[in-house]
């Protein structure tokens, strides 16, 4: 995943870290969750959210029948 990538670069440049240190024990040093855990926790958070909504068509947007994708765009970030 790019964007773990570049978390885990840009928090050894931060930190200096040495090159035997690992990506896991930066991150439970210095308390950062993973990027993967963050978007999985904003997927529950905008979940929730989507069933308690007062309006019924923001409810008929989570519907897993149908799985919807925009376009990757041909550029790409990248951080090496």
């Amino acid at each position: 995943m790019i964007i773990q990538r570049c978390q885990n670069k840009f928090l050894r440049l931060i930190t200096n870290a040495y090159r035997y240190v690992t990506d896991e024990e930066l991150h439970n040093d210095f308390e950062i969750k993973w990027a993967l855990k963050v978007i999985q926790d904003f997927d529950l958070k905008h979940e929730r959210r989507l069933f308690i909504h007062t309006n019924v068509d923001a409810v008929h947007l989570y519907n897993t029948q149908e799985i919807r994708r925009l376009m990757a765009p041909n550029h790409t970030i990248s951080c090496e």
